[in-house]
């Protein structure tokens, strides 16, 4: 006895529950004629007429609508079946990010770690403290120049400048500002004591800076998105703050960078990488360093050589 196909059997399943040959044509990506013949060959198959032909449209009859029954509940289960494999096969990884790395860099990126790691159910946590990587499987976490250092569970990502950026708005109230002193005027927000500040102006030339007005918060997210208002300039990180320069929600002032640290990745243990981690810290150290352009040298041109300063 010769068995329908699955093809033929999917195509009836959708045309009986949609109770319309053009719109399972649409659903399966196929000419009505196709759907058509599947069902006549069906029938021809089962010998049973499985729908009754109307005025613009068919209707199925009895054996036609116990059958349709059926298969829609084993090709849900077929489905069911599928979701449940794939879901088995997903590698949990669980992620601790700093708040401004977490939000600014990685969530716009999600959807393209989704695509190049599509086995990798991850999990972000961007509250820990970073000194916290102990519920983790691993840590993205910054180091600056004074504090890094380098142990057997971490690996480094990449180095971060900084340099100020403001929004359009507040430059429209200020006037157009080029150069360190010119900054130095404008309201100043601080991610510490104003440490930031003191390092980037000795940097471009500005010595014995009197802070006029300072409001300091200690996440650089915050700090960005007070930027992004026009509340005032801060340093910024050059790839948390990638993505609003890019959008034109913030513009760089001037030329002058300095090098303050970079991302590191801290392994739980300093044991044998789990597949996850080894993918996830390849796809991280492949989208960091994609796209950014070199180091700005000390006269504002682009340069292969050492950064504007390492303070």
């Amino acid at each position: 006895m010769r068995h329908p196909t699955l093809n033929a059997l999917r195509t009836f399943e959708v045309a009986g529950r949609r109770q319309s040959f053009t719109a399972a044509a649409q659903e399966l990506n196929v000419s009505q004629a196709a759907v058509s013949r599947q069902i006549q060959q069906l029938e021809q198959e089962i010998g049973r007429r499985l729908f009754v032909r109307v005025y613009r449209g068919v209707v199925l009859t009895p054996a036609g609508q116990a059958l349709q029954r059926r298969l829609t509940q084993a090709f849900g289960e077929i489905q069911d079946a599928v979701i449940a494999t794939r879901h088995e096969r997903l590698r949990k990884l669980r992620v601790s990010a700093e708040r401004a790395f977490a939000t600014c860099w990685l969530a716009p990126r999600l959807e393209r770690l989704s695509e190049d790691c599509a086995d990798i159910d991850l999990h972000v946590d961007s509250s820990s403290r970073p000194d916290q990587v102990t519920e983790a499987d691993l840590a993205v976490r910054y180091l600056s120049l004074r504090h890094r250092h380098c142990a057997k569970n971490m690996e480094h990502l990449v180095d971060v400048v900084g340099f100020p950026v403001a929004a359009p708005s507040l430059l429209r109230k200020r006037g157009p500002v080029a150069t360190p002193h010119q900054v130095a005027r404008l309201p100043l927000l601080h991610v510490d004591a104003g440490e930031c500040w003191t390092r980037w102006l000795s940097a471009g030339g500005v010595r014995d800076v009197t802070f006029r007005r300072q409001i300091q918060m200690d996440d650089q997210s915050a700090l960005l998105r007070a930027a992004v208002d026009g509340q005032g300039v801060v340093i910024a990180n050059d790839l948390v703050a990638a993505d609003d320069l890019a959008a034109g929600r913030l513009v760089r002032l001037t030329s002058v960078e300095v090098l303050y640290g970079g991302y590191w990745l801290v392994h739980a243990t300093d044991g044998r990488r789990s597949s996850a981690e080894r993918r996830f810290g390849r796809w991280l150290r492949e989208n960091l360093t994609a796209g950014r352009a070199p180091a700005l040298s000390n006269t504002g041109s682009r340069s292969e050589g050492p950064r504007v300063a390492q303070l």
